[in-house]
């Protein structure tokens, strides 16, 4: 079964995973890089230790292991440069041990590059992703065609798990500066005449945007400071069926070029260039009978129209 979810970042290099099984030597430390960014980044996740380093002989930087240091790397300079597409990202330099260093880099960031690839044996180098990476899904470019939209869309409805959302289980709707807050209708779905404005919501067809998390709903709101923040907390009154996107879809022998999770994935991660395909989406889980759809990866709850909770 294809999870891109769990093997992209070890196919983008992670060196952020298992801390190795044996003792791992330190070999520098915050202190020896010259650009701020690598000390903050160093410091942050290097070790707190008194002894001077091996590199700088300083004592007041965090220590890094072969193995911090790898992953200090990788945050920076594969994670940094990811850049994004209207579907899917990839990364512009990656590193490993079979390249030398080739990339061009400003001034401030020689020294630092020099010494990481000696230190860890490895060459930075400008990254030339799989196409799939980048959108060439076929799944997903069936989406974006109006003439077989509607064929994706009927293999999604069909293929995707159902989930119900009970009445114990509680979700929050949050709202910046609503004009009466002690007012249940301030919590619903929006008029008719403030629709067709959100990834799922399409003229005259609302949508509740809620969540079983509130986190999720103060990062899908961006609210600032100076935000009035108002929650309300709502149960359904009703089972209510929902289209279950962040549940792993089972894809036998599946590549990840013609993987329909991962045209999902890359849909729900896209801008607003992706709505009519999202929107689409939602209307014919409407029409299919469903109460809504919970979103990949966010577990955001998605509920169209007015629906069937209490506040």
């Amino acid at each position: 079964m294809l999870d891109i979810r769990k093997w992209l970042p070890k196919l983008l290099g992670n060196h952020e995973g298992e801390p190795p099984s044996e003792p791992d030597e330190i070999v520098a430390c915050s202190d020896c890089f010259n650009d701020q960014g690598l000390k903050l980044d160093a410091f942050l996740i290097g070790l707190d230790s008194p002894s001077p380093c091996p590199n700088c002989g300083k004592t007041s930087g965090r220590k890094l292991s072969r193995h911090l240091l790898g992953a200090l790397a990788h945050r920076f300079f594969v994670w940094g440069t990811l850049h994004r597409c209207d579907y899917g990202a990839a990364p512009i330099v990656q590193f490993n041990h079979h390249r030398a260093t080739e990339i061009d880099s400003a001034s401030w960031f020689e020294a630092d590059l020099r010494l990481i690839g000696q230190l860890l044996g490895v060459g930075f180098f400008y990254y030339g992703p799989r196409l799939w990476m980048v959108g060439e899904v076929e799944p997903l470019k069936a989406l974006q065609e109006p003439s077989t939209r509607t064929e994706i869309i009927a293999r999604i409805l069909n293929e995707y798990s159902t989930t119900e959302i009970t009445s114990d289980q509680l979700l929050y709707r949050l709202r910046r500066n609503p004009q009466r807050p002690d007012k249940f209708d301030e919590y619903d779905s929006p008029p008719i005449d403030l629709t067709d404005s959100g990834r799922l919501d399409s003229k005259g067809f609302p949508v509740l945007y809620c969540s079983q998390d509130l986190q999720v709903c103060i990062h899908e709101c961006r609210v600032t400071a100076e935000d009035e923040l108002f929650v309300a907390t709502l149960a359904p009154t009703r089972k209510l069926k929902v289209l279950d996107f962040a549940e792993l879809l089972w894809e036998e022998n599946a590549t990840e070029f013609d993987s329909l999770d991962t045209a999902i994935h890359m849909l729900f991660l896209a801008g607003s260039h992706s709505y009519d395909i999202s929107r689409a989406i939602s209307l014919s889980a409407h029409d299919a009978g469903f109460d809504g759809l919970i979103t990949h990866l966010i577990s955001a709850c998605f509920v169209p129209g007015r629906c069937h909770l209490r506040r």
